[in-house]
């Protein structure tokens, strides 16, 4: 449906002191600061790993070699999707509109465009519990039981008693990656988050 004159009767009428539109200082980008972002002249995009090694073994005086295999890792699928949005305006009320404020509406069309890419890249933390959001290795980006890739004890990183994240259990969690957090070997990964 389009934005006509019957709809929009006050941008017809001068005398009006003001007629506010959403003008809003756009906040400083987020998602950008968090994720890496690539560009893609595919329908999608698949992402796999290979693990490390364990830790090396003793060896005795002229003694046989141990060997190590890596193992490959979980498979994902990123499908592309598009994001659009348009909006229809009659001549008339283009022409008519005395406060100018459908000129602004393509730059409101931005705006929302700049919300929906915050927003999309804030749901990866927004499901990270959420079971109908799984990752390569069928579990929740937070998980308890993400299995390992040498079908070891399974690795977590969540809180096995239910903490919820918050200013209050950071250093908690800051604590558990740097001394608690493994790879797919079951080996400590070495990482300081910041």
């Amino acid at each position: 449906m389009a934005a006509t004159r019957a709809n929009f009767g006050d941008l017809l009428e001068p005398g009006f002191l003001e007629i506010f539109n959403e003008n809003y200082k756009p906040l400083e980008r987020v998602y950008s600061k968090i994720f890496n972002t690539m560009s893609s002249d595919k329908q999608d995009e698949r992402f796999s790993s290979v693990t490390g090694f364990g830790l090396l073994t003793v060896k005795d005086e002229n003694a046989t070699l141990t060997y190590d295999d890596p193992i490959q890792g979980y498979d994902t699928l990123l499908s592309h999707v598009t994001y659009a949005k348009g909006f229809k305006i009659s001549k008339e009320l283009w022409d008519d509109d005395q406060y100018n404020k459908m000129n602004e509406k393509p730059r409101q069309l931005g705006v929302a465009a700049r919300r929906t890419e915050e927003t999309v890249a804030a749901n990866v933390f927004n499901r990270a519990f959420n079971a109908s959001y799984l990752g390569g290795d069928d579990q929740e980006l937070c998980s308890t039981v993400h299995p390992r890739e040498d079908a070891g004890t399974s690795i977590s990183n969540a809180s096995a008693t239910g903490i919820t994240f918050g200013e209050e259990n950071y250093e908690t969690a800051k604590l558990a990656m740097i001394s608690e957090q493994l790879d797919g070997r079951g080996q400590i990964i070495e990482v300081m988050p910041s």
